[in-house]
């Protein structure tokens, strides 16, 4: 459900307000993004997830999405920014990041679009066609 398709038991255990209107809405990208950090970080239960840690972030993948091809393509992409900024942690990619800023900028357009199953925009989109992963429906 949602923005990043959180299953619904996941959604009500790690939904969060991410924005600050006092509402934890899984269709509103604040929300919904915020909950998917929360959920990859404390998936691990009893355990703290390193995301600097290979496994850890590969394991917290696969709670998120238990699908191991998903778990690859999330790394493959992950992989070039870990070459292009060593030392950085994990995907991290500095703010001079040109097409950083566009991508985020493009996305802010987008919030209150409605999603579309399916959609590819202009008028609503369905989140895999902006993200670039693939994941089931919950």
């Amino acid at each position: 459900m949602g923005v990043t398709q959180h299953l619904p038991a996941n959604r009500a255990r790690y939904g969060v307000d991410g924005n600050g209107d006092g509402q934890a809405n899984p269709h509103n990208v604040h929300d919904s993004v915020a909950s998917t950090a929360v959920e990859l970080c404390r998936s691990a239960q009893s355990e703290a997830v390193d995301s600097d840690d290979r496994q850890d972030l590969e394991d917290a993948l696969f709670r998120y999405n238990p699908a191991q091809w998903y778990v690859d393509r999330v790394m493959a992409e992950i992989d070039p920014s870990d070459t292009e900024h060593p030392g950085a942690g994990l995907g991290v990619v500095g703010m001079d990041s040109t097409q950083g800023v566009a991508a985020a900028e493009w996305a802010l357009e987008q919030v209150g679009k409605p999603y579309v199953w399916g959609g590819t925009g202009p008028e609503g989109f369905d989140s895999p066609r902006i993200t670039g992963a693939v994941r089931p429906a919950p």
